[in-house]
């Protein structure tokens, strides 16, 4: 048996037709907040960021964050709206957090935001008040770095005392070079501490594996080489003097190749 019926199109029946082929309205989740600026303050830190560009068509109604790089998260209460994000406390201070934010709508929780960096800190001024310490010595200091629990900084001028090291930044003691050379930068990386200079034959670089006792090493070439790294697996040093040949290489800071600039 067939029934037949008349459709009013201002009837009841036309709607879920109509729906049925133009199609329903999916609910969407926010999109993910950006530009994040993490700050650190005593227990805790600021979170500045920008709202997600698609707040997934329904009002956010909290932004969740995570610590742990998105394992574990928390919500807010009483919640947060809008940028910045307050975390209060339950933080440690000096210890490095990556933290994540994510935006929540009626319809859930959004897309997760970039990691980025928090380190909370009874100081709230990180490169912006400083604070004249002693150095070990007048001499023409010229780079510092860090690395196993020491501050190392080497100079360009003075006789058996072109280092120094502290393992605070405050309190400095001088150490005994592997040359008198015009010492330029110094780097850590591998478990060593790298250092080359603009001065000296065939002894421009130095190494330590403590930042205390040094050991002169054969540089490729006697350029005036004046910035070292590590990346990558590889030490990479580069001169202001030579020609064709103002980049050296290492893969253990010791034996060391000259490549073309």
């Amino acid at each position: 048996m067939y029934k037949f019926f008349k459709i009013n199109f201002q009837g009841n029946i036309l709607m879920p037709l109509l729906l049925l082929s133009f199609g329903v309205a999916q609910a969407q989740v926010p999109s993910e907040p950006t530009n994040i600026v993490a700050r650190g303050i005593n227990t805790g830190g600021m979170i500045q960021f920008t709202a997600p560009a698609n707040d997934g068509g329904s009002d956010i109604t909290n932004y969740e964050y995570s610590t742990d790089n998105g394992t574990t998260w928390i919500t807010p209460s009483p919640a947060i709206t809008s940028s910045p994000l307050i975390i209060s406390s339950g933080l440690t201070n000096c210890t490095s957090y990556q933290v994540k934010i994510r935006a929540v709508n009626a319809n859930g929780r959004g897309t997760t935001s970039s990691a980025v960096t928090l380190l909370p800190s009874t100081s709230s001024d990180f490169g912006i008040n400083w604070t004249a310490r002693t150095s070990a010595a007048d001499s023409n200091w010229t780079s510092v770095t860090y690395g196993n629990g020491l501050f190392v900084a080497v100079a360009s001028t003075g006789t058996g005392n072109l280092l120094m090291t502290s393992t605070d930044g405050i309190n400095w003691t001088t150490q005994e070079s592997a040359a008198d050379n015009e010492w330029q930068t110094v780097t850590y990386g591998n478990g060593l501490f790298v250092a080359v200079a603009s001065s000296g034959t065939g002894n421009r670089v130095m190494t330590s594996p403590d930042g205390i006792d040094w050991t002169a090493q054969e540089s490729a070439a006697d350029n005036f080489w004046t910035s070292v790294t590590y990346g990558y697996g590889l030490f990479v040093a580069v001169g202001g003097a030579g020609t064709g040949n103002r980049v050296m290489t290492s893969v253990d800071g010791i034996t060391w190749t000259s490549r073309t600039s």
